[in-house]
């Protein structure tokens, strides 16, 4: 009977991956040595890596996002920097339709104050101030980049990330699909549409969102705002709906306070992007 139970537990666990996609995840993640794991009932799968210098995870399957069509990839890294730093960069074409999204949300009901229930991006679209990309003409018509933060978020985009930011949007992200990144709690957090998955996709997302995290260190290192980094035992189970619990309950604690007045500028950015 014993016997029996564990041959089922080694099944249930090396369960092999159903679909293309799920099986081009599992390919790549054995490819660079990282761990695979399925989601029970959910179609999609799991990637995890903890590394000397790198606690990451990568999620692919239903999208846990409205404005995200078809299957999402999400990515996560614990940074080990201070949870105080916050910014977002986010497609542009997705930002004047969540701008606008708010926008009549508040007319039509004649709201003054922020709803609680809207996504993260969408509050942080009406909160926070949006950063000036200089002279990266290219980076601003593709790009919208938010912080309460703006020099640090300046130099976390300058260089390296910006170059690499360009190059994607010839590349994985080319056909502008819906894409988010966020630096929230200490961790740095990427969205993205994701229909299709291939090494090569995969590798791109992942080449672009090392030097995200990396530029995220080193602008953190120097204001200062380092911290220990989280145990990777401490990251929530790898189902699903994990993830989409704990990124809610951390922006609770750290956005500003859903009852909170909707400023002036973000009520006329809002009409701007209607029209």
């Amino acid at each position: 009977m014993r016997g029996h139970m564990l041959d089922q537990f080694k099944r249930w666990i090396s369960k092999e991956p159903e679909g293309a996609d799920a099986k081009a995840l599992s390919g790549w993640a054995k490819t660079h040595g990282h761990i695979f794991k399925t989601v029970r009932n959910e179609q999609g799968g799991v990637v995890e890596c903890h590394e000397t210098e790198r606690h990451w995870r990568i999620e692919w399957g239903a999208p846990q996002r409205i404005y995200i069509e078809g299957s999402e990839l999400r990515l996560r890294e614990e940074l080990g920097i201070s949870p105080d730093l916050q910014l977002m960069l986010i497609s542009r074409t997705l930002a004047m339709k969540l701008e606008t999204d708010v926008f009549e949300r508040f007319t039509e009901a004649m709201q003054t104050q922020i709803d609680h229930t809207l996504p993260e991006e969408m509050r942080w679209l009406a909160m926070f101030p949006r950063v000036s990309m200089g002279e990266h003409k290219a980076l601003k018509a593709r790009y919208q980049l938010q912080s309460p933060a703006t020099g640090v978020a300046q130099a976390w985009l300058d260089g390296e990330l910006a170059d690499a930011l360009l190059r994607a949007a010839s590349g994985v992200l080319q056909g502008d699909p819906s894409f988010v990144i966020l630096m929230l709690r200490g961790r740095l957090y990427l969205r993205m549409q994701a229909p299709r998955l291939d090494s090569e996709m995969l590798d791109a997302v992942d080449h672009l969102f090392g030097i995200a995290a990396r530029r995220a260190k080193v602008v953190a290192a120097a204001a200062g705002r380092t911290s220990t980094i989280n145990s990777a035992s401490d990251w929530p189970s790898t189902s699903a709906t994990a993830w989409q619990s704990q990124l809610n309950s951390e922006a609770g604690s750290t956005l500003p306070p859903a009852d909170a007045a909707l400023p002036e500028g973000a009520r006329a950015g809002s009409r701007h992007a209607r029209r």
